[in-house]
C-alpha cells in the first residue's frame, strides 16, 4: 500500500505484508523487515504512530557521498532511540560520517473537541 504524499505527510509512505508474517515500512529509500510479525507489531504500530505526529526520524549516515546505514529512530522521553537499522553499505571507521535526518514536516495537529 503506498500512501502519496499530502497534507498531514512530507512523503510517500509505503507499508507492505509479505509472506503473511513479515510487515514492511518504506519511505525514502529506506525498507525495514519486521518479522515475525506477531512479535514485532506493537513495534510497527508505534513507529506508524510516530511517524505520522513526527516522532519519528530517518536518520542517513553517508561517508563520501554514499549511503551507509539508515537508522528509524523514535522519540522517547526527550531522546531519539534507535528502533531499525538497515545497513546499505561498508562503514569505515576512518571516514568522516555525515548524518542528515528526514522527518515529516507536515504534521497537522490534532483536532480539539468543544
Amino acid at each position: 500500500m503506498r500512501l502519496s504524499k499530502q497534507p498531514g505527510l512530507s512523503f510517500e509512505l509505503t507499508l507492505a505484508l509479505q509472506n503473511g508474517d513479515e510487515l514492511n515500512i518504506g519511505f525514502e529509500k529506506f525498507w525495514s523487515y519486521f518479522f515475525p510479525y506477531e512479535k514485532k507489531r506493537r513495534i510497527v504500530l508505534d513507529a506508524l504512530d510516530a511517524i505520522a505526529s513526527g516522532d519519528c526520524r530517518l536518520a542517513i549516515h553517508t561517508q563520501r557521498g554514499g549511503v551507509v546505514r539508515r537508522v528509524l529512530e523514535k522519540l522517547s522521553d526527550g531522546l531519539w532511540q534507535p528502533i531499525y537499522v538497515a545497513h546499505s553499505g561498508v562503514k569505515f571507521p576512518f571516514l568522516t560520517t555525515s548524518i542528515t535526518y528526514l522527518r515529516n514536516e507536515d504534521v497537522r495537529p490534532e483536532k480539539q473537541s468543544v
